[in-house]
């Protein structure tokens, strides 16, 4: 698509976005809930004015009976995992933007 290879930012609060974007594993909302529920695919969360990453693919996925759209993007700094490094991870299209204002 045309959105391929275009750098992704978090939407800011202005522009009717949360100020961040949450980076998971899968195209899915699955933070963990409580001490114990160990399971999320929360990557990273990262701040307006700092780029994401390049889209390299969208999917979509639904959750509570809404169908969301994802981007599947090669981010700009690398997560850190407990046995893995991540390069790769989904953000909801929702959340942000192409645009790429400063803080």
């Amino acid at each position: 698509s045309e959105l391929k290879d275009r750098y992704l930012y978090p939407k800011r609060k202005e522009y009717d976005g949360f100020g961040y974007a949450n980076v998971r594993m899968s195209p899915a909302v699955n933070t963990q809930s409580a001490w114990y529920d160990p399971v999320s695919n929360l990557l990273t969360t990262i701040k307006s004015g700092t780029p994401i990453g390049k889209v390299i693919g969208e999917t979509s996925a639904v959750f509570n009976d809404y169908s969301y759209r994802w981007f599947k993007v090669k981010l700009v700094k690398p997560v850190k995992g407990f046995l893995n490094t991540y390069t790769m991870g989904f953000v909801r299209a929702d959340v942000v933007t192409f645009v790429p204002y400063t803080r």
